[in-house]
């Protein structure tokens, strides 16, 4: 997670602590992420965003599922909410089709966002 998030985001030092769960399920990953942010943030604008990107299936009231997830190319979010420890931080649950979702899915989503600018 750390690794390919640095990578992809060409952000090196991005910390990441995430839980990354993997059960005897056909096709999808499921984490618990915590994304930290380095100013204060809108929870609701931050749902907009979500819910608006074309890669993502955002889930207001309630949570993606591996079965919900299996044979898409979007990863769904949901749970989203800000973390009460964390100063500018938001939880979430991710989950997305290890087949669809993967490194090379990500690769060709990259240059053909690359090649649009």
């Amino acid at each position: 997670m750390l690794n390919e998030s640095t990578k992809i985001l060409s952000l090196q030092k991005l910390k990441v602590s995430s839980t990354y769960v993997r059960l005897q399920i056909l096709r999808a990953h499921s984490m618990a992420i915590t994304a930290r942010f380095q100013k204060s943030f809108n929870l609701s604008e931050a749902e907009q965003i979500l819910s608006t990107n074309g890669h993502i299936d955002y889930f207001s009231n309630t949570f993606p599922t591996p079965l919900k997830q299996a044979g898409k190319n979007n990863i769904g979010i949901g749970r989203l909410r800000k973390d009460i420890f964390l100063k500018n931080a938001a939880t979430m649950w991710v989950v997305g089709d290890q087949i669809r979702k993967g490194a090379a899915l990500n690769a060709i989503q990259i240059m053909e966002h690359l090649a649009k600018l």
